[in-house]
This record gives C-alpha cells, structure tokens and sequence, in this order.
C-alpha cells in the first residue's frame, strides 16, 4: 500500500505513520510538507490515466503551507482535495487529518486529530476498506 501525507508537523506524521505501521505490513509513506510538494507528488503519481504505482491513501491536513520553504499557513487542504477530485484517479482515497473540524470539501474520511480521541481504529478501518476494495479491482480484473 502507497500513502501520501501532507502536513507539515513532523509530529503529526509521525503518529499517523507509527499507527498505520501496526496496521498494515507492506506499506510505503511519502511526506509532503507542503502544498505545492503534495501536487507534485500527486502529478507524478495519480494523475488519470498514469499506472506509475499511484498512492491509495491521500492523508492531508487543512492547514499548510504554499510552499516548504514558507511558515505561513493557509486553509490550503480543501484547494487539495479539490485538485485531486478534478485530476487523479478516482480509487484514491483521501482523509482529512485535521484539528479544524470546518472542512467543506469532498474528502471520502475526515479524522480528528484532537489528542483525546484514538485515532488507531479510524486509521484501521479506512486500511481495511482500501484492502477491501483492491481486492474487488483484482478479481474484476482476472475477470476480464
């Protein structure tokens, strides 16, 4: 499984990725501290019609930077989400992993990140369905 994060709290991936590593074994997470590092990635990825090992799981926060080198932060993770609706392929999932609970945008999961919630079984459910459902891309394949 291939996962994306964009955030630009080292601490906060670092959760994430210590919660999905007990998850799920065959896994590889790209960080993108920013959104334009995010897009690129994506561009290289998931655009529509690319098979160059797209990611299955987009983890953004609302909150980023335009670019890596700035520390100002705008609500910049919708302007993602957005994007990747418009441009990518439809099987990627995405998670809004966010403490702003005001999101107005066509994610497929929403976590939040507030430190008194346990985030482990909402990360391992959207494992499970991703699984889930490449598992029914397959079998339709080998079908055709």
């Amino acid at each position: 499984m291939r996962i994306l994060v964009i955030d630009y709290d080292n601490n906060k991936f670092n959760k994430i990725k210590e919660i999905i590593e007990k998850i799920e074994d065959n896994l590889s997470i790209d960080l993108a501290k920013s959104m334009s590092s995010g897009i690129k990635l994506l561009n290289d990825h998931n655009k529509k019609n690319n098979e160059n090992n797209p990611y299955d799981l987009l983890i953004c926060d609302s909150l980023l930077p335009m670019f890596d080198e700035l520390n100002e932060l705008d609500h910049l993770g919708e302007m993602i989400v957005a994007y990747t609706r418009k441009k990518c392929n439809e099987e990627l999932i995405i998670t809004m992993c966010s403490y702003d609970k005001s999101l107005n945008c066509d994610y497929d999961f929403n976590i939040d990140c507030d430190s008194s919630i346990n985030i482990d079984d909402q990360f391992k459910y959207i494992i499970n369905d991703i699984n889930m459902k490449k598992s029914k891309r397959k079998i339709l394949r080998k079908g055709l």
